[in-house]
């Protein structure tokens, strides 16, 4: 059940992506979300300490844990918390995600973080956007 359920989420996650809206730590020097994030995930650079703190290997609806498109890249491996996802909360510290790039040599380096706020959880605790329609006079 927790594994169907975790698939569901998956799909969802896909088949909205950035709907609930979304947080870019910007790479540059004066940003003290991505120097917290930096130093947070650092230790997740070995993979045996990601699985420790309760991130697990992602896969999708036929097991495939990587996508890859020859000639246009592909996602990496996702590692999720599940405890860490449904908080509506995006903290640079706790990333729902982590995003893993296999080696020639075997090994996995990280590569990214990822912060998932389901849709429903990120509207019900943020002000929505109104669309503002422009009419055009004849």
């Amino acid at each position: 059940m927790r594994k169907k359920r975790l698939l569901e989420f998956a799909a969802l996650v896909v088949a909205v992506g950035g709907l609930a809206g979304g947080w870019t730590l910007m790479a540059n020097a004066d940003n003290p979300a991505l120097d917290a994030a930096r130093s947070a995930t650092a230790k997740y650079h070995r993979i045996d300490v990601a699985k420790a703190a309760g991130y697990g290997r992602f896969v999708d609806a036929n097991g495939i844990a990587c996508i890859d498109m020859p000639g246009l890249g592909a996602m990496g491996i996702h590692y999720v918390n599940g405890s860490l996802v449904g908080n509506p909360a995006i903290e640079a510290t706790q990333p729902e995600a982590l995003v893993y790039e296999p080696e020639k040599n075997g090994q996995l380096r990280l590569v990214a973080a990822e912060y998932i706020v389901i849709k429903s959880a990120w509207d019900a605790n943020h002000a929505h956007r109104r669309r503002s329609t422009v009419r055009a006079s004849t």
